[in-house]
């Protein structure tokens, strides 16, 4: 196997972003399927709306972006994903190399889910279509949800076909793969959720739902919203599992604006996740039901429950699965793209190898979940898949996020970072007062996030 000892092994990069809009597109588009649509929702419906959505805005601004500056930084300044890159910077003996093992471990865990959520939702889809979602109890919900993941067989078929998928999309590369396809999704998929936000808004009943939405109740909070915020910001975020050093390492050296595209990227989920709020959380005022039921049921089976009593509800849960398959799918390949690229540099395979290879490790860490779920196995009081997000998001991120700290301060050097990441910069740079953000509220803030989640996984 040829291997970075090799001289004549040196990672090559076959093309970029053909524009900054693509760039954009294809980072906001796997995280929104991450953050906005699957994650945000059920967040704010186990906290009550209006604070719920405050804390994540804060914690965007003061942790998200930041750290997503600096890491895309790092990509773009390296030119080379995130294996190769820290040894280009630093030298392969360098203890920091441990950040790539520790995103590419988090990638591969947190994208296999995804493989198996494209699957259930492509699913879903087509029982939309052919009606098999309407006129049934939440009971049923319940049991038809459950069925499907127990059903191991059809969950393994259904995780073959998109994890082979994933292979031809990504195959192509980044201009003919990743960005043709989430130039097309992304803003399609955005168009149909402000859609159905309008629709449900003036919905009877419906304004009720916003006032929920919207209005904080700062009696509601407590430190386990707090840990749940920096959940949900790292779902909304692209830092932690190799993802935003990959795309910084596609984007030209002199034109690309890091803060303003890292900004961008972190409000435009936030945002997409408030539409999303809005074409959820009025519907399920206007039909009489309580919020807080999408945080306790499967997100499969609260959603279409809530349309089902809705004028036109039949037609609008086919509309809700597919817009939510185009999210979840451009989640899947993003993800992807964050560990094929790594692998395809640090082993100096082909495009075509390194995306076959970890697609199958994906199908088969998705196996190994299917069949654990299938099996009636639990982890920690949770099911696998969720046992594995949360094990990513509030351990493995956390601690990506500290070793990047710690690197930013005891060898990168603040002053470089912000000469590197002001390269091209044209709205606003990385000024001086970013560094009392990294010297204190973001090491403090993530150090919690990391025993908040130790509280929920050891303690």
């Amino acid at each position: 196997m040829e291997n970075m000892e090799d001289k004549s092994c040196t990672p090559v990069k076959e093309d970029s972003f053909k524009s900054r809009f693509g760039a954009i597109m294809a980072v906001v588009g796997f995280t929104v399927g991450l953050g906005a649509l699957w994650g945000t929702p059920m967040y704010i419906a186990r906290n009550g709306g209006g604070l719920a959505i405050l804390l994540v805005i804060f914690l965007s601004v003061v942790i998200a972006i930041p750290l997503t500056t600096f890491e895309m930084s790092l990509g773009r300044t390296s030119r080379e994903t995130i294996l190769t890159g820290m040894n280009k910077i630093m030298g392969k003996d360098s203890k920091y190399n441990v950040l790539g093992w520790v995103g590419m471990v988090a990638n591969l865990l947190l994208t296999c889910t995804f493989v198996i959520l494209c699957g259930v939702c492509f699913y879903y889809f087509f029982m939309a279509v052919a009606g098999g979602l309407t006129n049934k109890s939440v009971d049923e919900h319940i049991a038809l949800y459950g069925g499907l993941l127990t059903n191991i067989p059809v969950m393994l078929g259904l995780c073959a076909l998109m994890a082979g998928s994933f292979i031809f999309v990504i195959k192509q590369g980044v201009q003919a793969g990743l960005e043709r396809v989430c130039k097309f999704m992304v803003p399609a998929l955005l168009i149909m959720l402000a859609g159905m936000a309008i629709w449900n808004i003036f919905l009877p009943g419906g304004m009720e739902g916003v006032i929920w939405f919207f209005k904080p109740d700062f009696s509601k909070f407590t430190l386990t919203m707090f840990g749940e915020a920096m959940w949900t910001v790292f779902l909304l975020a692209p830092i932690g599992y190799t993802a935003a050093w990959a795309f910084g390492s596609y984007l030209p050296d002199k034109t690309s604006d890091l803060p303003a595209t890292a900004t961008i990227i972190v409000l435009s989920d936030m945002t997409v996740g408030v539409i999303v709020g809005l074409s959820i959380f009025p519907a399920m005022f206007a039909a009489g039901l309580d919020p807080s039921s999408i945080g306790q049921l499967s997100f499969f089976g609260g959603i279409p429950l809530t349309f089902d009593t809705l004028p036109g509800g039949r037609f609008l849960v086919p509309v809700f699965f597919l817009l939510a398959f185009f999210a979840l799918y451009t989640t899947g390949l993003g993800l992807a793209e964050g560990s094929i690229a790594s692998v395809k540099d640090f082993f100096c395979w082909s495009r075509l190898k390194a995306a076959t290879i970890v697609n199958i490790i994906l199908f088969a860490l998705a196996a190994i979940i299917v069949v654990m779920n299938g099996m009636g196995l639990t982890a920690r009081g949770m099911d696998p898949m969720t046992f594995v997000q949360y094990f990513v998001m509030l351990q493995l991120v956390p601690i990506s996020g500290l070793i990047l700290v710690a690197f930013l301060w005891k060898t990168y050097t603040f002053k470089r970072f912000q000469d590197e990441a002001n390269l091209g910069t044209t709205f606003y740079k990385v000024e001086g007062w970013w560094k009392p953000l990294f010297a204190v509220v973001v090491p403090a803030v993530v150090l919690y996030t990391f025993y908040f989640g130790a509280t929920i996984f050891y303690l």
